[in-house]
């Protein structure tokens, strides 16, 4: 156990380093600090490594939309084949990814119009609020934790292992393949009925 965390730390400080490195070298192949910039880049298929600290995928965070939409980026990323690192709360390297506000990614290719991208949340106090969001699809797997996700995906006879972004794609992919099932008609031959007599 000792080897994988040290394994894991190593691989974190070795990202922060290479994203610093990248940042020194060519700036508008990195971002942080905005959800709103990265999702972005997600959307240019641009996402060469994605770090986020993994407070913002818990059911414990403050925010649910924003929580929703970190679960979708992280979805996103790993679907293009980014690699995704979710850095713990308490290790000493989400410290330094926490300065750079709790998001960060490496990019494929630069795009300098993603740098001046500031989230805005009403919060800040600082321009506009933001347009309101689409409510979430009902009973949307983001908005449970992880004890909710497991048990769905049990009664629905998926593997119930795994973290909290693999547990949401799992299920929503589950849901997704019932309904198409359900909406598939069937292939069973029906028995023609007799012709009504004369």
């Amino acid at each position: 156990a000792k080897r994988v965390e040290a394994t894991a730390a190593a691989r974190y400080c070795a990202a922060l380093e290479a994203w610093r490195s990248c940042q020194r070298k060519d700036p508008d192949r990195v971002l942080c600090a905005s959800l709103d910039a990265v999702a972005a880049a997600a959307e240019r298929n641009a996402l060469a490594i994605l770090m986020v600290v993994d407070d913002n995928l818990r059911g414990a965070a403050p925010d649910v939309e924003r929580r929703k939409r970190f679960l979708d980026l992280v979805e996103r990323a790993a679907a293009q084949g980014a690699e995704v690192l979710y850095f713990p709360a308490r290790h000493v390297a989400s410290d330094q990814l926490i300065e750079l506000g709790g998001v960060a990614a490496t990019l494929r290719y630069p795009c300098p119009d993603l740098q001046d991208i500031v989230d805005r949340r009403p919060d800040a106090g600082k321009g506009p609020a933001p347009a309101p969001l689409p409510p979430p699809p009902e009973n949307d797997p983001a908005s449970l934790d992880v004890e909710e996700l497991r048990r769905e995906l049990t009664k629905l006879g998926r593997s119930a292992k795994g973290n909290l972004p693999d547990l949401v794609g799992r299920l929503r992919k589950a849901r997704a393949d019932a309904a198409a099932k359900a909406a598939k008609p069937s292939s069973k031959p029906t028995k023609a009925s007799a012709p009504p007599p004369p």
